[in-house]
């Protein structure tokens, strides 16, 4: 009897592509694609999933950030600031307002891997 090799990450990533690829040429339903070349849903949704969760992150860019080095002593009870929203990898969310920590907030992007020592 013959050994199955297991397939590479990006053999997986590829044949699923393939898959997709195939799926939105054929016409058919989700569940009719799937019956026809013997996929479960799950296996289909989970994959679609993941691809598209894999795109979405590759699409994203940074811009660089400088950070003052200055950082206001007080904030004016009459000043209203917007904080600034970054969602990041996995979904982290920061919010940075006008007082915070310069040096705070660096340690985190570095924490994060989105900015270098």
């Amino acid at each position: 009897m013959e050994k199955k090799t297991r397939l590479s990450l990006s053999e997986k990533k590829a044949y699923w592509q393939a898959i997709f690829k195939e799926w939105e040429t054929s016409g058919l339903s989700q569940s009719a694609f799937c019956r026809t070349h013997a996929i479960t849903p799950s296996q289909f949704y989970n994959w679609r999933k993941r691809l598209e969760e894999a795109r979405a992150l590759a699409g994203n860019t940074f811009a660089p950030v400088t950070l003052k080095q200055e950082v206001p002593e007080r904030v004016k009870p009459t000043d209203v600031f917007m904080p600034l929203v970054l969602i990041v990898k996995n979904n982290v969310r920061l919010e940075i307002t006008a007082n915070t920590d310069a040096k705070a907030l660096k340690m985190v992007l570095v924490t994060l891997g989105l900015l270098s020592c």
